[in-house]
């Protein structure tokens, strides 16, 4: 009986997912009407962990701080490889696409979904992780971002939901963005 339950739902996730992909052709910016059909491929289904939920939040922090210095540092050395004569839109349109989306992904969505939610609170911390997510993948496959305004904007959602839940430090703000902002070399 499990198994043909498990199957299942296995059949049913399936046909949501190729419905899902169903719409738009996904050439749309980050966020409005074009990209309605956009379903997140990762899984963003929290097991339970060991933490309560106090220490999971410092230990989420913790994590995050020490994310950030990563993620910065991948993406200045990341930036450094792009064409130096194109204009600043365009040079960092990759750079925020293929470091920093990945970056936010391996560094802080993973570290956050290996961990496993405090008990009770699976459905709290999904409803962190799957904007963050969306985000991540929207910013990688849905269309070019051309500035750190526009990522903040894409994380949007995921910023209120971990705000209310106390990870201020894995915010993808302003402040997080000015940093990497700052550390970016002159071109001339």
């Amino acid at each position: 009986m499990n198994s043909t339950l498990t199957f299942l739902a296995a059949a049913i996730a399936v046909a949501l997912v190729a419905l899902a992909g169903c719409g738009g052709d996904g050439e749309g910016g980050s966020s409005g009407e074009e990209d309605q059909g956009f379903t997140v491929r990762a899984s963003t289904t929290m097991t339970t962990g060991k933490l309560p939920k106090a220490k999971f939040v410092r230990q989420v922090n913790k994590i995050c701080r020490e994310s950030w210095v990563t993620i910065r540092e991948n993406f200045i050395d990341y930036s450094g490889w792009g064409d130096q004569g194109t204009d600043e839109r365009k040079r960092i349109e990759p750079v925020i696409r293929l470091s920093l989306m990945a970056g936010i992904d391996f560094h802080i969505f993973d570290n956050i979904h290996f961990l496993g939610a405090p008990k009770g609170e699976e459905r709290d911390i999904e409803e962190i992780i799957g904007p963050l997510q969306e985000a991540v993948e929207r910013g990688q496959r849905l269309g070019p971002l051309h500035s750190f305004a526009e990522v903040e904007e894409l994380f949007s959602d995921y910023n209120r939901q971990a705000s209310r839940y106390g990870l201020e430090d894995c915010l993808v703000d302003r402040s997080e963005l000015n940093k990497i902002k700052a550390q970016l070399p002159a071109r001339t």
